[in-house]
């Protein structure tokens, strides 16, 4: 779009970001994403179509010493395999929805104060990028390939996964509400702790995941609990360290899964892989006036995901049973 004062610009460029540049967004992204930053969850960059993940365990002890071999070990090893799916995000609205807005504000800015503002595109983008780490985060988690919600369909999520598992042990809660979630936190927990103590797995690595609203829940829960003990609230078992919320020595972490679940689980257990040198992933906004005249701004997205879960024996799902 020309100038329309000597000293202004408003400007509508179109944006492609593919190769090198689209692969440096989407993992600038990625590794923005709070569960991913906070290393709450098993991370794979470079799956090309198909990856088998392997897990298993050995135990050995001692006997008596005798002049014949014994055999005083065993091993158990299991396979899956995650596969990574490309996934596709597109729009388009009219230009004259931002008339009396966005652009008509740009330009009041641009001449009053005699300098340039971003493109409209830039900020759109900026928006944009935003919202797809929303929605990626949500298909992480709640993705449904049977689902008849267009949103969640296009990927089977953690969620699914541990609903279809045999070997998760799962529990019938109840809608949460500020006055029964910390029993049903404790529940789950005690039953992952139960767990890990029969196969003499060190619950170090374990982590409570628990929908955003819900864990406000909690918090509002353990404000009637409160105690100081060397800097750090107390609530039964519960703690307040740093904003962090805590149990049994398990951090709470905060997640897009679907409200009134928990999930306790090593973290290595839950995997989110991806193929960042993918070729394929893009990132357009273009003006359609340039091409066929439609007062249209119309963009795509394409990138890819995949989600598998490991050690299911270890894992407590609990979800309201409809």
């Amino acid at each position: 779009m020309d100038n329309l004062y000597p000293n202004s610009s408003i400007t509508v460029d179109n944006i492609t970001y593919v190769g090198q540049e689209a692969t440096e967004i989407f993992t600038q992204d990625l590794f923005n994403i709070d569960i991913v930053a906070q290393d709450a969850i098993n991370v794979l960059v470079d799956v090309r179509g198909k990856r088998q993940l392997l897990s298993g365990q050995v135990q050995a002890w001692f006997e008596k010493y005798t002049c014949a071999w014994k055999n005083t070990t065993e091993a158990s090893l299991a396979e899956k395999w995650i596969e990574t799916t490309p996934i596709d995000l597109g729009g388009e609205f009219c230009y004259g929805q931002f008339y009396g807005s966005f652009l008509t504000e740009s330009l009041r800015v641009s001449i009053n104060h005699n300098q340039e503002v971003p493109p409209f595109t830039e900020w759109l983008f900026t928006q944009l990028r935003k919202e797809m780490s929303r929605a990626y985060q949500e298909l992480f988690w709640r993705g449904d390939e049977d689902s008849n919600d267009v949103k969640l369909n296009a990927v089977d999520g953690i969620e699914k996964k541990l609903e279809e598992s045999n070997d998760v042990e799962k529990i019938d809660g109840s809608a949460f509400t500020v006055d029964n979630i910390l029993d049903q936190v404790k529940a789950a927990v005690k039953k992952a702790i139960d767990l890990a103590g029969a196969a003499q797995i060190d619950t170090a690595e374990h982590k409570v995941y628990l929908n955003w609203n819900d864990y406000k829940y909690l918090d509002m829960a353990l404000g009637d609990l409160c105690c100081e003990v060397r800097g750090d609230r107390v609530f039964n078992n519960f703690t307040l360290s740093n904003g962090q919320i805590g149990i049994y020595g398990m951090p709470v972490v905060k997640t897009m899964q679907t409200p009134s679940t928990i999930i306790v689980a090593p973290a290595k257990a839950l995997t989110l892989a991806t193929d960042i040198f993918d070729s394929h992933i893009t990132y357009k906004v273009v003006d359609m006036r340039e091409t066929n005249l439609d007062d249209i701004l119309r963009w795509r997205a394409i990138s890819n995901l995949g989600t598998g879960i490991l050690f299911d024996d270890l894992i407590v799902y609990s979800r309201v049973d409809e």
